[in-house]
Parts: C-alpha cells; sequence; structure tokens
C-alpha cells in the first residue's frame, strides 16, 4: 500500500502522544491528523485506537481494534475525497496460545484491480469483485460462537465505521465485501447510514454505530453486548484506558 503507516506510528506514538486522544496533528505534508482512542467502560473488554490523517482531501486511516480474548485486527485504507476506497489492508491476528504460534490472516483490497487477495496459513485466494460502486467491508472480527457448528458474530471497529460513512455520503449504493464468504452485495446508502442533521448512525453488521462531526462516537457491540465509546472525562475507566490506548498506538504496523 501507498499509506505510510511507519510515519502514522511515530506520530501517534512520538511526542505528540503526551498531548492526550483525539486532539488534532499538525504536520507539514498533512492538513488534518488526528487519533481517537476508545474501549469500552462496562462489560467485555474492547480496545481500539484510530488514526486519521488528511491531505488535499485524500484520507489515510490505520486502526487497531483488540478483544479483551486476545485477538487482534489491524487495518489501513486510503479514501480519496468522494468517498471511494483506493486501497486497504487488513491483519487479524487470532489470541495467543501457549505456545502456540501466531497464524494471521492478511487481506489486501484492490479496487483499483477489481481485486481482494487474501493470505492464510492454510489459504491464498485472489478474488474478483467489481468496482463499478464504492468498496466497503463486513467486520472481520468476531465474538464467541453460540455453539460449535455456529460461527461469531461480527464486531464492528471505528475504521470500518469511518470508511462506511464516507462510502455513503455520496447517496449512492455501495458494494459490501464478505471476506467469510468470498461474496459481494449492493447496498443502498440508507440503509447503510441513517443521517440525523449533522451527525448519522451507521449499521455494520448487527452494530450500531454513532457519528458526532464525521467520527465514530460510540459503537454499540451486539456480538458483546457492550459499548466501545470514545475516551474523555465523562468516562470513568479512561485513565487507565488511555494506558491501553498508548500500547495499542504504538503497536500498529503493516
Amino acid at each position: 500500500m501507498s499509506l505510510n503507516v511507519s510515519v502514522l506510528v511515530l506520530l501517534v506514538a512520538g511526542p505528540w502522544s503526551s498531548l492526550g486522544c483525539g486532539a488534532a496533528r499538525r504536520a507539514p505534508w498533512s492538513t488534518d491528523l488526528r487519533r481517537s482512542c476508545y474501549s469500552t467502560v462496562e462489560g467485555q473488554p474492547v480496545h481500539s485506537t484510530l488514526v486519521s490523517m488528511q491531505t488535499l482531501g485524500t484520507e489515510q486511516l490505520v486502526g487497531m481494534t483488540e478483544l479483551g480474548t486476545g485477538e487482534r485486527l489491524v487495518e489501513e485504507a486510503t479514501i480519496d475525497p468522494t468517498g471511494r476506497l483506493v486501497e486497504a489492508a487488513a491483519t487479524l491476528s487470532p489470541a495467543r496460545g501457549v505456545g502456540a504460534p501466531v497464524t494471521a490472516t492478511r487481506v489486501v483490497f484492490h479496487p483499483g484491480r477489481n481485486s481482494v487477495e487474501i493470505s492464510a496459513p492454510a489459504l491464498q485466494v485472489k478474488w474478483s469483485v467489481p468496482s463499478d460502486l464504492p468498496w466497503i467491508w463486513a467486520p472481520m472480527l468476531t465474538g464467541p460462537a453460540a455453539s460449535l457448528n455456529s460461527p461469531g458474530r461480527p464486531i464492528a471497529t471505528p475504521l470500518g465505521a469511518r470508511a462506511a460513512f464516507r462510502a455513503a455520503q455520496s447517496g449512492g449504493a455501495v458494494r459490501l465485501l464478505d471476506l467469510g464468504v468470498l461474496q459481494h452485495h449492493t447496498v443502498t446508502a440508507d440503509q447503510l447510514v441513517v443521517p440525523d442533521g449533522a451527525d448519522a448512525t451507521v449499521i455494520l453488521a448487527d452494530d450500531v454505530v454513532a457519528i458526532e462531526n464525521g467520527a465514530p462516537r460510540r459503537l454499540y457491540l451486539s456480538a458483546l453486548d457492550t459499548t466501545l465509546e470514545v475516551l474523555d472525562a465523562r468516562a470513568p475507566s479512561s485513565a487507565l484506558a488511555a494506558v491501553r490506548c498508548t500500547e495499542l498506538s504504538g503497536s500498529i504496523a503493516p
């Protein structure tokens, strides 16, 4: 990808990290650089970090979300001024077992080539997908399975919600990619985003995301029956969770 993740890591984990989460960061080559930290206040622990940098209308995103059970998803995306995905990648790492190797799954989205590449320990797939519509993707993280015969339910991330919000801003249809079954579906903007004045609600699978000023503010994660929120003074756990957020920020890697 052209997204310079290492630059964003230095900006997030370097001197600016002491300024706190959510404040705008300035750099000579960017018009707006922001980091937002998220955590669950109650229920099952989930921590997430979202970095956004905008340059001449193009937005670059890097995000990491970690479940309390140890699963971790790193996502990165570049979005053009119209809200279309230019390119994206995701690395999904399972919980670390004692003495067991970490077997990550890597997904790379190439809308310009009409293709998605998926790499896993026992799987190599190149999936052809039309790029006539803006792309979004179904959540890749999943919660605990209800039974041995049923898969876990999907868990949305702040980056996925931001990408979906941007894709639907044109008011037209988008193409939803479901990596679990390698199928894509046409979804109308009003099925994905419900506007509410300057704010909006994004619906991703079973999850509901409140968007304020264009950024994800609260994510109700149905699979875990908990809410992931931006950290601020109103969150009782913000002091402890902010430490975890800083640790996640420093761990973001391509």
